[in-house]
């Protein structure tokens, strides 16, 4: 059976269910065998199986979990004992530089997390070693060749299996031992597999081989949510599921309970545009609910700071933090939302993630900047003295601690002196002088920019290169979230121009750039056990639910990101990301984008909107004008209270509470956060009606819907 389950219509519930009526019918519980992806989605399903039928001990596991317990049994088959080791990433990472180390292959030629990570992608599909043929021209494959079989027997002789070797091994004892195979099938007469569209190519080999034994195979998932093939998922395998198992009955389950109907409107018309999926058509059980929201912005920092005000309107009309979520393609756009958040003082969350100035490339540069203002700042001298990779190990930083402590200076002092330090040897001595050069020159730079300080970093090493450009999916976010740092530290620069025109005293630019790090990265921390708005990219929110959803940077080349633009199956993996994204929400869907965004070289670049706001005909149909706040508050003016807002959903612009839209030219209001003013212009109708008042602080525009604006005497 393979249930094809639409979004919010509850496939979770069908497996327990399923399971529960098997109970029922005295199929034993030892012959049932239930799968999932994660622990905690297979101790949800213990729980409510538990809930269900109380007592009961079926076997609920991940994948891994259930192949590393068959293979206690069975390790023997394949020449490893009972009580073989488990080699985690770091273990696995660690073999593979001992045996770099003995082939002649230098850690900076090749990470040994690269290898691992091609090596993991080989066993995922299945590859084993007598069958790689490593393509010639390719260097990094011709060192996966030399290494993936020495490896292979290094984990034999140490009696050790990584992650993907439970499934890989799991499946050779099942292709390889007929009676083993059998032995399983019996046992598990009954199997049940859960997010059957995150399958790879040997899970659903593992399943597939049980399965034909007896046939008794249920299958839940929804092609329309298959964005993990950087993890090797395979959504193939949900595809032809019925023609791999023949007369396989298909049930739709088309009632969706979580999502309005505009929403999901607005969500069917986006996937459609997909080939690879089951066709379904959704089917609302609550009611339209409101439009979903389009906002285009005039830059990313106007961006945040609108989708803050959203949410600080949200929480003022009594919304919980938590019921909040903001979802972001590409990593590096968190940290304008950090930034805006705080800025308003919203508790935020960042799921999954630590945040922005947590993550190691950003405290890397940071260490950087302080060491260039504060070079008796051991902890971050050390974080930076041999990252990258200039010589200087263990042995020669004892050396350079011992010298600058006879002294009586500092590390960073001594290397910015230029002198020789004796007992070094020469590729040390070389790597600390240059770095001593890079350091003096940033000291001369940090006083007036934090911008060509952190370049003239990057420019003088090869950071880059060693830690951002490896070819590890993850890292490839790192170059992302080092140029959304020149951005900010840019910004940081034009603000201490701007505040110098009036200050009697010239303000140290690294300086105050880092207290203001600081105290952004405190307000994450303070945050992370509140209430609080959830921040996170699409694939983190997989599997949940807000009332109120923003996605932002809807942008070509951001979402859909620019390295799947020229593959059709990529693209259509966007694009189902994107659904995932929107039929997360609830009760409300907002989407915005930059109509320019600062490139990581400092040049405004203009961003076409995403082709997923045009398949759904926002980009094309304005539905009204004017935005509801003005952020000249936040001091640098590039908000334009002009910019349009487009509305999804037919016959809903008039919908919602009412409110008052009758102010006039004079009128004094108060605002909740701005305080008492007075109305000097009025424009626009219906929901669209606008208002600019002149508070204290300025004239704010604000959208009347939204703005909270008490009228009348004394206002």
């Amino acid at each position: 059976m393979l249930v094809v389950a639409g979004a919010g219509s509850g496939k979770t519930r069908v497996i327990t269910r399923r399971i529960a009526w098997l109970l029922s019918q005295d199929v034993p519980e030892w012959n049932i065998l239930g799968v999932t992806f994660t622990n905690k989605a297979a101790q949800e399903m213990a729980e409510r199986v538990s809930t269900l039928v109380p007592g009961s001990r079926v076997r609920l596991a991940t994948f891994h979990s259930a192949c590393a317990a068959f293979l206690r049994r069975s390790a023997p088959l394949l020449g490893f004992s009972h009580d073989f080791t488990i080699y985690d990433t770091n273990d696995r990472d660690r073999l593979l530089k001992s045996l770099m180390a003995d082939h002649g292959i230098s850690a900076k030629e090749v990470r040994p997390s690269f290898v691992g990570n091609v090596i993991s992608r080989l066993k995922n599909d299945g590859t084993l070693v007598e069958d790689y043929s490593p393509r010639s021209w390719m260097p990094v494959e011709r060192i996966v060749g030399q290494l993936y079989g020495p490896y292979q027997d290094a984990l034999a002789e140490n009696n050790a299996m990584d992650f993907d070797d439970l499934l890989l091994n799991f499946l050779r004892i099942l292709d390889g031992v007929e009676e083993e195979r059998l032995r399983y099938a019996n046992r598990f007469r009954h199997i049940l597999v859960d997010e059957f569209q995150d399958t790879n190519a040997i899970q659903y080999r593992i399943v597939r081989r049980l399965a034909e034994v007896h046939g008794n195979i249920c299958v839940v998932g929804d092609p329309d949510q298959s964005i993990y093939s950087f993890r090797g998922a395979e959504i193939g395998n949900i595809l032809s599921f019925p023609e791999d198992f023949p007369g396989t009955e298909v049930v739709k389950l088309e009632t969706n309970y979580r999502s309005t109907a505009t929403i999901l409107a607005f969500s069917q018309k986006v996937i459609s545009h997909n080939t690879e999926r089951h066709e379904k058509e959704l089917v609302p059980a609550l009611g339209e609910g409101e439009p979903v929201l389009y906002l285009p912005c005039d830059s990313g920092r106007a961006e945040a700071r609108e989708v803050a005000y959203q949410v600080r309107t949200r929480l003022d009309r009594g919304a919980a933090p938590s019921s909040i979520a903001v979802f972001f393609r590409a990593k590096h756009l968190s940290r304008a939302l950090e930034e805006a958040f705080r800025r308003l003082s919203l508790p935020f969350h960042i799921v999954g993630d630590v945040g922005f100035f947590g993550r190691r490339e950003v405290k890397d540069l940071c260490a950087f900047l302080k060491v260039c203002v504060n070079p008796r700042d051991r902890v971050a001298l050390g974080r930076i003295l041999n990252t990258p990779s200039r010589g200087i190990g263990k042995v020669s930083a004892e050396t350079l601690d011992a010298v600058a402590a006879m002294q009586g200076t500092s590390v960073a002092e001594l290397a910015m002196s230029g002198q020789a330090v004796p007992g070094l040897n020469g590729k040390a001595q070389a790597g600390f002088a240059e770095f001593g050069a890079i350091l003096a020159d940033g000291h001369a730079l940090a006083a007036k920019s934090v911008a060509h300080a952190l370049s003239l970093f990057l420019d003088r090493t090869s950071y880059l290169q060693h830690v951002c450009r490896t070819g590890v999916p993850q890292d490839m976010e790192r170059e992302e979230n080092v140029g959304e740092l020149l951005v900010h530290a840019r910004e940081h620069d034009r603000a201490v121009v701007e505040r110098g025109r009036s200050e009697s005293e010239p303000e140290h630019a690294v300086h105050t750039y880092l207290t203001e790090v600081s105290l952004l990265a405190d307000m994450y921390n303070d945050n992370a056990d509140e209430d609080a708005t959830q921040l996170m990219t699409v694939h983190s929110a997989k599997g949940l639910e807000f009332d109120h959803v923003h996605v932002i940077g809807l942008e070509e080349g951001l979402f859909p990101h620019k390295r799947s633009i020229d593959d059709p199956h990529a693209l259509e993996e966007e694009r189902r990301l994107f659904y995932v994204a929107s039929t997360r929400a609830r009760r409300t869907l907002t989407l915005t984008r930059a109509q320019a965004r600062e490139s990581f070289d400092g040049a405004p670049r203009r961003g076409s909107p995403s082709r997923f706001l045009t398949e759904s005909d926002l980009e094309a149909e304005p539905a009204a004008t004017g935005l509801g706040g003005d952020f000249d508050d936040f001091g640098d003016g590039d908000y334009d209270d002009g910019e349009p807002v487009f509305l999804y959903g037919t016959g809903l612009a008039e919908s919602g509470p009412e409110v008052a839209t009758d102010f006039h030219v004079g009128e004094d209001v108060r605002h909740p956060t701005y305080g008492a003013g007075q109305v000097i212009r009025c424009f626009g109708t219906g929901r669209s009606t606008k208002v600019e008042v002149l508070f204290e602080s300025g004239v704010r525009t604000l959208l009347v819907e939204y703005a909270r604006l008490e009228r009348g005497e004394g206002a």
